[in-house]
């Protein structure tokens, strides 16, 4: 019996890496989109014959660097992406877009499961309630009960129960 395997990755980095990967335009030298890096890794390990069997959980986390991010001018998905058709600066349009992105990446029958994150919220002037980078325990709280439901309605689909 298949287990499903769960990888989280923070797609939304502070400092974009310098590395050499391929991108979907070319070979990228140096400073590479880190929302590259996550696709290229993704794509490595959704395919590896480790997980061949296996469904996929996809965090895709740091959602509020992510809106900040997409809604300055220069710093368009359309810049890394040209295939991007989305509203510049729409933080629903660049979720949908990547969201469709990984799991395109996923080729066979498997399952990929995407659940759009924020673990620790930054504080904002409009969340009185929140600090400095406050666990925003509520949200993971909803993430951990998807998981847990996900993982059990595949355990019971393999056993021919549902």
């Amino acid at each position: 019996m298949s287990t499903i395997r769960s990888l989280a990755l923070a797609l939304a980095s502070a400092e974009p890496p310098t590395s050499t990967l391929a991108s979907p335009r070319s070979m990228l030298t140096t400073g590479a989109n880190g929302m590259v890096e996550a696709l290229v890794l993704w794509e490595s390990v959704a395919n590896s014959n480790w997980f061949a069997k296996s469904s996929m959980i996809l965090f895709l986390n740091k959602a509020d660097v992510f809106s900040a991010k997409i809604r300055d001018p220069q710093q368009q998905v359309h810049s890394t992406f040209p295939d991007y058709n989305g509203k510049p600066g729409n933080y629903q349009d660049g979720v949908h877009y990547f969201k469709n992105r990984f799991q395109g990446l996923s080729k066979g029958q498997k399952e990929v499961y995407v659940h759009v994150t924020t673990a620790v919220r930054t504080c904002d002037p409009c969340l009185n309630d929140l600090t400095d980078d406050e666990i925003d325990t509520e949200n993971l709280k909803v993430i951990m009960a998807a998981v847990v439901d996900t993982i059990t309605r595949n355990s019971l689909r393999e056993m021919a129960i549902i």
